[in-house]
């Protein structure tokens, strides 16, 4: 098993932010068993945390962070398929927002797999107090 490295999305833009870490592996080769999660081109979502396991809304967040990068993933891999196997999410309820999970992880494969760096662009919506993320999919969500 690829050991699981350790991402930290922070923003912070107005008198609270978004602090989530998620550890995750990327497993290679591997057969992704059920309840994977495919996202394309032969790269697939694992749910590997302990305990009740992740709801089905976080999983849907991961997966449109992923989805738009697993062309690219694929393509730095030796052979497919390629699992994002998710460990473990921490987050304080105080600094979270669900769509910051999908920052968070294309972050993580962004650092994990070599992928050119990208700016999600984020801003802080007062109205509505809540940060808008530039990641296709979620804007203006």
């Amino acid at each position: 098993m690829t050991l699981a490295s350790t991402y930290t999305y922070r923003v912070l833009k107005s008198s609270w932010g978004v602090l989530i870490s998620i550890t995750a592996a990327a497993l290679i080769g591997q057969k992704p068993g059920a309840g994977a999660v495919p996202l394309g081109q032969g790269v697939f979502l694992v749910d590997a945390t302990p305990g009740e396991g992740l709801s089905e809304s976080v999983m849907e967040m991961l997966a449109m962070g992923l989805r738009p990068l697993s062309p690219e993933i694929a393509s730095k891999v030796s052979e497919r398929p390629a699992i994002v196997s998710v460990q473990e999410i921490r987050y304080n309820d105080c600094d979270f927002q669900l769509e910051g999970l999908a920052v968070a992880i294309s972050a993580w494969a962004v650092a994990e797999f070599g992928l050119p760096e990208r700016e999600i662009g984020v801003t802080f919506d007062r109205e509505e107090n809540r940060y808008v993320f530039d990641l296709p999919g979620i804007r203006g969500r």
